[in-house]
């Protein structure tokens, strides 16, 4: 709270499909290149796999099933109300200073949740 803030959006496409939309705020902080990191992030796995200095060193992450308003109905081209997966995540400095805090709406048509138990 109080905090200068600056706010991504962004339409993650799959074969020229919307899949997934993005919602971001990062915390301003003109000597740490946060929002250039980010951006550089084209995919939902380069944004959890990421290395090096663009990856942030801890974090919680939380995945909901919501209904879509109308904004985000509109950017993945669907009915408002329809359902869809919501990964939100708060991602944290090496302080543990929280840093970035945001989340992804995935067409549940796209994406499922597969776990594997016991021994393969």
């Amino acid at each position: 709270e109080g905090e200068m803030v600056i706010y991504l959006r962004r339409l993650v496409l799959y074969d020229d499909k919307p899949a997934m939309y993005h919602t971001e705020y990062i915390i301003y902080d003109p000597r740490r290149p946060l929002v250039e990191s980010q951006l550089q992030q084209t995919s939902l796995h380069a944004f959890l796999e990421s290395t090096g200095a663009r990856r942030f060193p801890r974090g919680r992450m939380m995945m909901t099933a919501v209904n879509l308003d109308a904004d985000a109905a509109e950017a993945l081209d669907t009915q408002e109300n329809s359902a869809a997966l919501r990964l939100e995540h708060v991602f944290d400095d090496a302080d543990g200073t929280p840093v970035s805090w945001g989340w992804f709406l995935l067409r549940p048509d796209l994406f499922r949740l597969q776990a594997r138990l016991g021994p393969e």
